[in-house]
């Protein structure tokens, strides 16, 4: 059965060419990306994982200014975890 409402014209007036890569590439880029797996897409597998916050989801960083005190020495209680507390 033909599918009426889809009209192939005589001549294409408009040609453009598709560059394809089987080897999972980009020549106007020039990135390269290893071939997909079904680990690829898990967030459980190291392979799988985001680069940055290795799949937690979450990058931990210690905020500087709430654990050392710039105004005095470490032996004074410089580091703010670890003064003592009245």
């Amino acid at each position: 059965m033909l599918d009426k409402s889809f009209e192939m014209p005589e001549s294409p007036k408009i040609f453009s060419d598709h560059l394809f890569s089987e080897r999972f590439a980009c020549p106007i880029d020039n990135i390269q990306i290893p071939e997909i797996e079904p680990r690829t897409f898990s967030f459980n597998s190291p392979h799988g994982a985001c680069p940055s916050c290795n799949g937690i989801g979450r990058i931990l960083k210690v905020e500087s200014s709430l654990v050392v005190s710039p105004e005095i020495s470490i032996s004074e209680g410089g580091l703010l975890p670890f003064m003592e507390q009245d």
